[in-house]
């Protein structure tokens, strides 16, 4: 048999990645939070139902519950399994991410909103994009994965809801949304590789 050359090990490679990729837990997962982005493009509600307060929970202290209980969920097994060491090197991964996140998020409302003036809030506010709760909640459904893989549907039907319920409640445009949404796959794409 001749031996591999270097294009064979390179197709044998990107075979591989595609494969594990459609393999994963999160491929499954960000179908739910593509759904979700998608969900957001259908047209409101009237703004007074029941849809509306729902949304209006899920953007607001159900999406810092996810968060937090989120972050907790990834500390506390990492200090049971390796102690003070573990922990640390969890929080540090956890905070690094999230706060990465965060400032690119927050960079991208100041360079967009105050110094452009362009891509407000469907209100006319200036931080309108992008969306900051989705991103942050795409990174989170990220980390959990990770930790719990089997739970990958739940996580990312969450950052879904979370990207839907930021255009029903007013609170973005759907561009918005997916601006966070690639906000969140950026920060990931540049810390975990």
């Amino acid at each position: 048999m001749p031996p591999a050359t270097s294009s064979d090990t390179k197709s044998l490679a990107s075979s591989r990645l595609a494969g594990t990729l459609f393999q994963t837990p999160h491929f499954p997962g960000g179908l739910l939070l593509l759904g979700g982005i998608a969900a957001s493009y259908l047209p409101r509600s009237d703004g007074h139902g029941t849809i509306r307060i729902g949304a209006d929970y899920l953007g607001g202290i159900l999406n810092t519950l996810f968060l937090i209980l989120g972050a907790i969920a990834l500390l506390v097994p990492a200090y049971q399994s390796q102690g003070k060491a573990g922990l640390g090197k969890e929080f540090l991964r956890v905070a690094a991410l999230m706060l990465a996140e965060t400032i690119f998020v927050h960079l991208l409302k100041v360079i967009t909103g105050l110094w452009l003036k362009i891509l407000s809030r469907p209100s006319g506010g200036w931080q309108g994009f992008p969306s900051g709760h989705t991103s942050a909640a795409l990174v989170m459904s990220y980390l959990l994965t990770c930790r719990y893989p089997r739970l990958a549907i739940v996580w990312y039907a969450f950052a879904g809801l979370i990207a839907w319920s930021r255009v029903e409640s007013g609170a973005h445009f759907p561009y918005q949304v997916v601006g966070g949404a690639i906000v969140g796959i950026f920060t990931l794409f540049l810390l975990e590789r």
